[in-house]
């Protein structure tokens, strides 16, 4: 892996820092002399503002472009910045509550909103200069993914949940019409609770691949897995089985290559009609024309065991059958990866730089010291997000 590049070797820190001083020459470094005054709340007042979605940017712009000196962390503030603007003493904080400016109480309330403006500004004339160092981040795996581990098993297992409760409800008694040739029939074949399971049942294995998917990515850094370069990017972008691929070989692994057709057979047949407006692979989605009798099916007869759509519709014996299958899947990911699955469950984010993934591999070389890290990156996480320093 190439080494960390600099900051300032990728960015022109130079040229962004003259761009943003033409943007506030009213802003200068604090007064010394003022330092005592900080402490009096009274002088001061508090305003949340609104439009920084990413503080960091706000602590990149003040610190590292302007040099402004940064104080903290404190009791529930991570960073503290002081200056003056327009010569009037002003800070901008990150609290547990978000992003603060700190603003003299009386008669300053546009001085105030210029400085929100201004630093509003600031960060969009950054985010162009940091885009360059940003994808050689990504590329060289110096970046943290949002752990979701819990959104998506929890969308999975409500949807299952529904749909199960729906095939289960009583089907109410079939509407007989009667028709001009005095023949009468049902006007709908397909009942409403097999309609309604089977919409949910759709649902709910589309979001089982997203939960896999999400898993997949989790578990990969605590493995022996080596990515070429931009092969985070590449494993992220890749389909489903490719990703399968990568955290097992199939060729000499029988379990995960059973667990692989069986799933990628569900995937074809089910999750990807449905996620591609009922269009499967080739012409599997296509009837062809049969001379004298009519539109035939291009898969004909489905294969012994292959759940399939009737009517664009999933029926409650494939349902519990896919289930069956997700079930086993997910038991023989918790025997393979226990420990990288209990981190995913955990909530915590994972890191994918070269360190942090050696920090994983080591505490998942016992149960013992796996314990001792996640309790360690547990409260970690907890001061960090409570601001409790």
């Amino acid at each position: 892996m190439a080494s960390e590049p600099k900051i300032e070797d990728v960015v022109a820190i130079d040229e962004l820092r003259s761009r943003l001083k033409r943007l506030m020459p009213g802003l200068a470094q604090p007064d010394p002399a003022e330092d005592e005054r900080r402490g009096a709340p009274e002088e001061f007042a508090t305003t949340k503002p609104d439009g920084f979605p990413v503080p960091g940017l706000v602590l990149f712009v003040l610190r590292n472009v302007l040099g402004l000196a940064v104080d903290g962390p404190f009791e529930k503030v991570r960073w503290s910045i002081w200056f003056r603007y327009a010569g009037k003493p002003f800070a901008v904080e990150l609290r547990k509550f978000g992003l603060t400016l700190v603003h003299p109480r009386r008669g300053d309330d546009a001085t105030a909103r210029e400085v929100i403006g201004k630093l509003q500004k600031a960060v969009r004339e950054t985010e162009p200069y940091l885009e360059t160092f940003a994808r050689r981040q990504a590329e060289d795996g110096r970046v943290t993914v949002q752990n979701q581990f819990a959104r998506f098993a929890g969308m999975h297992r409500f949807l299952r949940q529904e749909a199960t409760a729906a095939y289960a409800r009583p089907e109410p008694p079939p509407v007989v019409e009667t028709f001009a040739n005095g023949q009468s029939g049902t006007t709908d074949s397909w009942g409403e609770s097999e309609r309604n399971g089977g919409y949910l049942g759709v649902a709910m294995t589309n979001a089982f691949f997203s939960w896999m998917e999400h898993a997949f990515l989790l578990v990969l850094p605590f493995t022996d897995r080596r990515l070429a370069n931009e092969g985070l990017l590449k494993f992220m972008g890749a389909q489903w089985g490719e990703k399968f691929k990568v955290l097992f070989e199939l060729t000499t692994d029988r379990d995960a290559k059973v667990h692989y057709d069986r799933l990628k057979q569900i995937r074809e047949t089910i999750r990807n009609p449905a996620s591609h407006g009922g269009v499967q692979a080739g012409s599997g989605s296509l009837h062809f024309h049969m001379p004298g009798i009519g539109a035939i099916p291009a898969r004909m007869t489905r294969r012994a065991g292959e759940p399939h759509l009737v009517f664009g519709m999933l029926a409650s014996k494939p349902f519990k059958e896919i289930c069956d299958a997700f079930d086993s899947f997910v038991s023989f990911m918790e025997e393979r990866f226990p420990l990288a699955w209990e981190y995913g469950e955990s909530g915590l984010n994972v890191a994918f730089d070269a360190e942090s993934r050696a920090e994983y591999r080591a505490a998942t070389s016992s149960k013992e010291a796996f314990a001792q890290f996640l309790d360690r990156e547990s409260y970690r996480d907890m001061v960090h997000s409570n601001m409790d320093y």
